[in-house]
């Protein structure tokens, strides 16, 4: 897994501007920064806590498909700018064969900062997997469905927020790394808000500011 090259904790603050850190709330700018003479607490042990880092969940999909061979299916199906791969995780009776059995697709982390979306989508994985078999509803899904499970679709931006979260102990950044324009969210000229970012329906009721 690939974080930026060659850049430190107290460097990447400095690439990607301290104005992505620690923001709590809205104010008139869109910012209100914490204050920690006020008394707030690490929610998090500077480490994602019991939060999954990228890799661990790479890790957690290799184990889940070494222990489920026969209905999990684990395949890169991108790669992201700073070069990680995209892990997507089929789950299905029909494995190695698609287009048989009705499809659905699940996402989670489009936006860096909802660490939660992806423990989500690993636990959809992980209850797939582990009741099939003894669960008859989940066996009826797996036997009867084509599963698709992302857990992570933004592996850049769930890096930076390990790193700020490390070193800050919180992390406001929802983009990928892309390179951007200096005019762009944060003022810092990195990132494209996946999640603002389907060509479908594209500026339907949405702001066209970046």
């Amino acid at each position: 897994m690939l974080l930026k090259e060659e850049i430190s904790s107290d460097e990447f603050v400095d690439v990607y501007g301290d104005n992505i850190i620690l923001m709590d709330g809205n104010s008139d700018d869109g910012s209100q920064w914490l204050d920690y003479d006020k008394g707030y607490e690490n929610i998090r042990d500077g480490k994602l806590g019991a939060y999954h880092r990228y890799d661990e969940i790479v890790e957690e999909l290799e184990k889940i498909h070494e222990e489920h061979p026969d209905i999990t299916r684990l395949e890169i199906i991108g790669k992201t700018h700073w070069g990680n791969d995209i892990y997507a995780i089929k789950i299905s009776k029909y494995v190695d064969v698609d287009d048989v059995a009705p499809a659905v697709l699940y996402m989670g982390q489009t936006h860096a900062r909802e660490v939660i979306a992806a423990e989500s989508a690993l636990g959809v994985i992980k209850k797939l997997t582990e009741d099939y078999g003894k669960d008859e509803y989940v066996t009826d899904l797996v036997e009867n469905r084509e599963i698709w499970v992302v857990p992570c679709v933004n592996p850049d931006g769930s890096y930076i927020v390990a790193e700020e979260v490390a070193k800050h102990y919180d992390s406001a950044w929802r983009k990928n790394a892309r390179d951007g324009t200096p005019d762009n969210c944060h003022g810092s000229g990195l990132g494209v808000d996946l999640n603002r970012n389907f060509s479908v329906g594209w500026g339907v009721g949405a702001s066209h500011s970046p």
